[in-house]
């Protein structure tokens, strides 16, 4: 933000549910370093851009543990922890990998604080 402006000079947008820009409630939110917003959801986990919410696809033949996300975290590294209500999974690089030692356990993120 740039402090010489006055707020009433920065506009924002508001999507709710009833605008159909998602489905379900918002369970985990995470930024990556390539500046994306990730939402977790009851549904899935979707990818927004900055001007719209796009449900995100593992590779084909692939799946995340549950399509219920509870838990996101960004690395530095790019990393997308993604905690769901049956395991753990990260996506990097575009490969997901599944923890099957957390298979079954439903993995979330507590704040870490500041």
């Amino acid at each position: 933000m740039d402090p010489s402006l006055d707020i009433r000079q920065y506009a924002h947008t508001a999507w709710k549910i009833r605008e159909g820009s998602f489905k379900g409630t918002i369970l985990a939110i995470a930024q990556t370093p390539d500046g994306y917003l990730w939402l977790g959801t009851e549904f899935g986990l979707l990818r927004f851009d900055g001007e719209r919410n796009v449900p995100w696809q593992p590779p084909a033949g692939e799946q995340l543990p549950s399509s219920n996300v509870r838990g996101l975290l960004a690395a530095r590294d790019g990393t997308l922890w993604i905690g769901t209500l049956q395991g753990l999974a990260s996506w990097k690089d575009g490969k997901l990998i599944q923890y099957p030692e957390l298979a079954g356990q439903s993995v979330s993120c507590a704040d870490r604080g500041s």
